[in-house]
């Protein structure tokens, strides 16, 4: 989990100041009622280095859960259906014009704007 976030702050040309973690074992140990959330120390150290803060989804809130997961429904039902990969680099050379030529040209639903020109409004926050 920690190198893909070191190549996905490569690929996005910075850090955010916080990131949403839902509840998987390997960002968060626990909850103890004085201090709150436990996260995973290798998680804290990146997030020190890199000087993010994580942030925790709340429990059974699939309201909160769903904002993290959404986009992998997105790439999973418009990227990798009907697609054939020779090798992990195909894969990836397919996913970067994928990226370049669709996702990041389309109209988000959400926000009623275009990725790429949304995203170059945000970079200088990273």
């Amino acid at each position: 989990m920690l190198r893909c976030h070191v190549a996905a702050f490569e690929a996005l040309g910075g850090v955010p100041e916080q990131i949403l973690y839902d509840r998987m074992r390997t960002a968060v140990l626990g909850e103890v009622d004085a201090r709150g959330i436990v996260y995973n120390d290798k998680l804290l150290a990146l997030a020190g280095h890199y000087g993010y803060l994580p942030k925790a989804c709340r429990p059974y809130r699939a309201k909160t859960k769903g904002k993290v997961e959404r986009p992998f429904r997105y790439v999973r039902e418009d990227f990798f259906l009907a697609r054939a990969f020779r090798n992990l680099g195909d894969l990836n050379a397919q996913f970067t014009q994928w990226l370049d030529q669709v996702a990041n040209r389309r109209l988000h639903g959400t926000t009623g704007r275009i990725v790429i020109e949304h995203f170059a409004e945000e970079r200088p926050a990273l």
